[in-house]
């Protein structure tokens, strides 16, 4: 992440890998809702945007505090909003 400010290819497949995963999500999200296994309150779009943040997010307390039972409960929390 550090390298993209100063370095265009990185940039660019942060961008790219973030956008196959968010899309990967949003299919698998678009399809749940359609069959009514998570909620409809919100987009997939939306939802996928969130998880990929969420999941990006982290990884850098990860890296930080790699304390496994917290960063489970962070993760728990995030998935509340397919409830």
């Amino acid at each position: 992440m550090e390298r993209a400010h100063q370095d265009q290819r990185v940039a660019d497949r942060l961008r790219s890998t973030t956008q196959s995963l968010e899309s990967a999500l949003y299919d698998l999200l678009a399809e749940a809702q359609l069959r009514g296994q998570i909620t409809s309150a919100r987009s997939a779009t939306d939802l996928a945007g969130f998880l990929v943040t969420s999941l990006q997010g982290l990884r850098v307390m990860g890296a930080i505090n790699p304390d496994r039972a917290a960063l489970t409960r962070y993760a728990e929390v995030a998935l509340t909003c397919l409830d």
